[in-house]
């Protein structure tokens, strides 16, 4: 298991599920940030009271509390498991990506685990230099 998986305490059986949504969003529409921003990916775990609010609106809300953030949705996942939500969100930077997190919370109920993200691609040319 990658280090970064187990940094975030997420099961081999998640990982899997999260790389199978990646690869997945990376061939359909998903394209990585053209504006310098950077990618992260947010895991959420719903607490009981949010399951009770779920909603269209709830969702339109947090939307626009990312882009009150000068971020972008890009794409975002319901799971059945350890982690409920998998988001993945281009953001300016660091500070912003933690105000997001922590907006996200406040307003869904939602604690969410963010991590910086690159793409495979991005990853492969690191991994070489």
């Amino acid at each position: 298991m990658p280090a970064a998986f187990e940094t975030l305490g997420i099961s081999h059986c998640t990982e899997q599920f999260i790389i199978a949504a990646l690869r997945a969003a990376r061939a359909s529409r998903y394209r990585p940030s053209k504006n310098g921003h950077a990618t992260y990916l947010l895991f959420g775990k719903m607490s009981l009271e949010a399951a009770r609010s779920v909603s269209a609106q709830r969702t339109e809300d947090a939307i626009a509390l990312i882009r009150k953030h000068g971020g972008e949705y890009k794409t975002g996942y319901a799971l059945l498991g350890e982690v409920d939500y998998v988001v993945i969100l281009d953001l300016p930077d660091t500070e912003r990506a933690m105000q997001v997190s922590l907006g996200l919370s406040r307003l869904l109920g939602i604690s969410f685990r963010t991590a910086p993200a690159v793409t495979m691609d991005a990853f492969d040319r690191l991994a070489a230099a």
